[in-house]
């Protein structure tokens, strides 16, 4: 058996999705009628293509055998995340930049800013690798913060925060840099925990 599952939590239903473009036998459409991603099993040939060319955070797999259905199925039931929280963590934030704007505003406005900031450093050459990171709100959940993203950070900013690798979430508290953790961390177990442990260190002092 083939079947291909789709986790309806975090697909943004879109009918330029990219499976639908790849899948070679028309199994894998855009359903007009009921305006959403359609897929008619009996047209599957289980080349996985769909799988692979899914842009959001694993929202297609295929399935081979029951065993592997229900275990998927297991796996999106438990999945806490919603469509919504993937855009917000690619595009979102409580405050947006870019490379635009100076280097000075941008510090001006975190250093103006009381309590926990947390200045998430990207750009939009990795803004799709986010598809797999693990949601800024779970990360800091039961903590007040304020989330800043920055997009394409110009050379000055960097150089003002060390020169972090991007990505990098740079930590500050009432204005003042405590710390910054470099690098991106895939929505794993051991990866979680190591990022997890990080922020508390940093948090902690």
């Amino acid at each position: 058996m083939f079947k291909v599952m789709i986790n309806h939590k975090v697909c943004d239903m879109s009918p330029s999705c990219g499976g639908i473009d790849v899948c070679p036998t028309g199994a894998f459409f855009w359903d007009e009628e009921n305006e959403k991603i359609g897929y008619d099993e009996s047209k599957c040939i289980g080349c996985g293509a769909c799988a692979k060319e899914c842009p959001v955070a694993q929202a297609i797999r295929l399935a081979r055998t029951e065993v592997e259905a229900e275990q998927i199925q297991a796996e999106y039931d438990a999945d806490p995340r919603r469509a919504e929280d993937l855009f917000i963590d690619r595009y979102g934030g409580d405050i947006v930049l870019t490379k635009a704007t100076p280097s000075e505003k941008v510090m001006d406005l975190v250093r103006e800013t009381p309590g926990l900031v947390v200045m998430e450093l990207n750009n939009y050459d990795l803004i799709r690798c986010l598809l797999m990171s693990i949601p800024m709100k779970e990360l800091f959940a039961g903590r007040q913060w304020t989330h800043v993203k920055v997009i394409d950070p110009g050379t000055e900013l960097l150089a003002e925060l060390g020169n972090p690798e991007i990505t990098a979430l740079a930590f500050f508290r009432d204005g003042k840099q405590i710390g910054i953790i470099e690098g991106y961390f895939e929505n794993v177990e051991s990866e979680r925990g190591v990022l997890e442990s990080k922020i508390r260190k940093i948090l902690d002092k």
